[in-house]
């Protein structure tokens, strides 16, 4: 029997995972696009191959985009800008219940489980009084959002600087001057959501913009959908130490009622780390989806300075150089 069609479900940035978030559905799973209360640039995108499009792209709010894969390949994709958006995926079929591991196997990730899902960090392991959904406070939530039933999950990258190896760090959660809490911190994960036996038509509905992306998936993991919420490239982080790392930590807090300034923070530990020989998991994308496309990028050294400033602050992060984006898991 073929495998069943299915959305890979990508994600990068200052994300929140929710599951059960209605307390009535356990195997669904809400992915939370934070607004940017603290300043720190981010911007929120859905992004699509246009392969697997059977229409324009909606000219309204979404533009396509090239962008490299591989060693010497290009894509074409259909970028949307998102703003307090809810994203809805028809049809989608009922799965087993995800799990969601309790707590990491260790601070760092090994060549045995680097792609395990538990490197997603959870609120409750730094902080078990505030690591429930604030109902309240959700009821004002000003960001994006999308509801989906996996039935598989993965890390796909931690902080990390990527050469011939993939160096990993760890973070360490820092609370008015203590450590609470140690664990290296997947800043990329991907989620399969099947949605059909066979090839299947699916709608992705984006509102208040009122849009929607009809895709074809074939039988497999045909059909990738990326979500985006990166801020601008760091580039000040040249070495270790000038990276900054987890500030917009905050904006999880914000959202289990904590006061502001309130919760622990993460900070690169640049002597702690793991050293891994292993690749990311079958269904993670290239890097280069966090990226602008290259018409945006190139000869920037030709710009005249203010110019070439606006537009390196709106360029999207890379491995290795990037103000650090952990996610995190909530509790419903």
């Amino acid at each position: 029997m073929a495998d069943p069609a299915s959305l890979v479900l990508i994600f990068s940035g200052m994300i929140a995972f929710v599951p059960n978030l209605t307390r009535t559905d356990p195997a669904a799973v809400t992915a939370l696009l934070l607004a940017d209360h603290g300043g720190h640039g981010h911007e929120q995108f859905l992004r699509v191959p246009r392969s697997i499009l059977t229409q324009a792209c909606p000219a309204a709010y979404c533009t396509e985009i090239t962008l490299p894969t591989g060693t010497s390949g290009k894509a074409t994709y259909c970028n949307c800008r998102l703003a307090n958006s809810q994203i809805t995926i028809a049809p989608m079929p009922s799965q087993t219940r995800p799990l969601f591991p309790d707590r990491p196997s260790g601070q760092l990730p090994s060549n045995t489980n680097a792609s395990s899902i538990e490197w997603l960090v959870r609120l409750r392991n730094i902080d078990p009084d505030f690591a429930e959904l604030d109902r309240q406070k959700f009821a004002r939530f000003d960001g994006s959002q999308l509801t989906f039933r996996p039935t598989e999950m993965a890390t796909c990258a931690f902080d990390e600087e990527v050469a011939q190896s993939r160096t990993v760090f760890k973070q360490r959660f820092i609370q008015q001057g203590h450590v609470v809490h140690e664990q290296a911190v997947a800043e990329m994960a991907v989620f399969l959501a099947p949605v059909g036996t066979a090839t299947t038509r699916v709608t992705l509905t984006v509102q208040p913009q009122n849009f929607t992306l009809n895709l074809v998936c074939q039988p497999g993991p045909s059909c990738p959908v990326i979500l985006l919420n990166t801020p601008p490239r760091n580039e000040n982080c040249q070495q270790c130490s000038d990276c900054i790392t987890g500030d917009h930590f905050a904006e999880y807090w914000r959202l289990t009622g904590r006061s502001v300034g309130g919760g622990a923070l993460p900070r690169r530990e640049c002597n702690v780390k793991s050293v891994l020989s292993t690749q990311p998991p079958r269904l993670c994308p290239d890097y280069s989806i966090l990226e602008r496309p290259e018409s945006e990028s190139r000869n920037l050294a030709l710009l005249p300075e203010p110019t070439r400033k606006a537009l390196l602050s709106t360029l999207f992060v890379t491995v290795g150089n990037r103000v650090i984006c952990p996610m995190a898991v909530i509790e419903p």
